[in-house]
């Protein structure tokens, strides 16, 4: 009978780790918060066990979260990724804030570290990441408004874009684009202001600290909107010295109302509150047409009240059988007409005599 000799084999485990840290934000506004984006990869051979990733904050940033269970304990914050299979990575993020005492051009660098039994030159280290922090800028805001904010079909809107900066430098280059709104057409642009396709461009030299720069669109509504339309309208904009990178302005909404309605109003005042008798007393008679159709074949009237005497009237204004008339061609929406009026007052009015009168004005349309 033959020995043969064993032949076990003892199987060993084995991992090579990765670790990077990156931040999509090199240069970042003393206060305000940024990500750390770490990346720890496996390149094996073997599964790595009881992954642990570690990253000690450096002074001047402060904690604000992690993802995927990571925790902050003592200014360091951990995640326990547990095992890793040969060849997987995985992404983790930590969110901090800069501190706001900070000077212009403080860097600050930050490095983490992977921890695993399966490596034995764990612990690995990253290159570090760093950011450069920024006290001395610009700070754009866009605020955009419209006028009107209600309009039929045809109608021409005019857009307001104030281009601000509350930040305190020179903003350097500044580019801005309003796409033009839904269902309009190119009118005009101020400041030059291009339109380029479906967006009308500005491109302004500077913005000086604390000062504000308008700019104006006008555009036509489309033709046969249906009512309800809703034309909507939002800026957006690059300031060369504001790290923040694009802005976009406030969203604005303008309704479309089919119906085109004029709708006037009669405002009436004397000269004076009170007159005496044998004298004249003038009035002003305003008619605006308030509605969003121009007013037609206008007819304004005013019976003259008991105890007066008809002196005069402007606009070719007529009396008969008590009544004074004019007829306006037309008063377009949002437009007036002033019309005068010269009443006597007998010198045998009685004192404390009160003289009320109204006038009315009505519209074919």
């Amino acid at each position: 009978m033959r020995r043969i000799q064993s032949n076990d084999v003892t199987v060993d485990t084995a991992a090579t780790l990765a670790i990077a840290k990156t931040t999509a934000t090199p240069n970042v506004v003393v206060g305000e918060t940024f990500t750390y984006t770490i990346t720890v990869t496996n390149n094996g051979p073997s599964d790595a066990q009881q992954v642990v990733v570690t990253d000690a904050l450096p002074a001047g940033v402060s904690f604000v979260s992690a993802d995927t269970g990571g925790s902050l304990d003592n200014g360091v914050v951990s995640w326990p990724v547990g095992t890793l299979a040969a060849g997987a990575s995985v992404n983790l993020s930590l969110e901090v804030r800069l501190a706001s005492d900070l000077a212009n051009g403080t860097e600050v660098s930050n490095v983490a570290e992977v921890n695993s039994p399966t490596d034995a030159r764990s612990p690995r280290v990253s290159a570090p990441a760093v950011i450069t922090a920024v006290n001395e800028r610009a700070t754009l805001e866009l605020v955009l408004a419209a006028t009107p904010l209600t309009v039929t079909s045809g109608d021409a809107i005019t857009y307001t874009l104030e281009v601000r900066n509350t930040g305190n430098i020179g903003t350097g280059a500044v580019n801005v684009t309003l796409p033009l709104p839904n269902d309009t057409q190119f009118i005009s642009a101020t400041d030059g202001g291009v339109l380029d396709g479906l967006n009308v461009n500005w491109a302004l030299a500077n913005v000086p600290a604390g000062e504000t720069l308008s700019l104006n669109l006008v555009v036509r509504s489309s033709d046969g909107l249906a009512d309800g339309v809703v034309i909507v309208a939002q800026a957006r904009g690059t300031a060369a010295a504001d790290p923040r990178g694009e802005q976009l302005s406030n969203e604005v909404r303008v309704n479309v109302n089919a119906l085109r309605v004029a709708n006037l109003e009669v405002l009436k005042t004397p000269a004076a509150p009170r007159v005496l008798a044998g004298e004249s007393i003038t009035y002003t008679i305003r008619v605006r047409n308030i509605g969003n159709a121009t007013a037609r074949n206008v007819l304004v009237t005013d019976a003259l009240p008991a105890g007066t005497v008809f002196e005069s009237a402007s606009m070719g204004g007529t009396f008969a059988a008590g009544t004074v008339s004019w007829n306006i061609a037309e008063i377009a929406a949002g437009g007036e007409a002033t019309l005068t009026l010269v009443l006597g007052i007998p010198a045998n009015t009685a004192a404390g005599t009160v003289i009320r009168n109204v006038a009315v004005a009505n519209s074919a349309d």
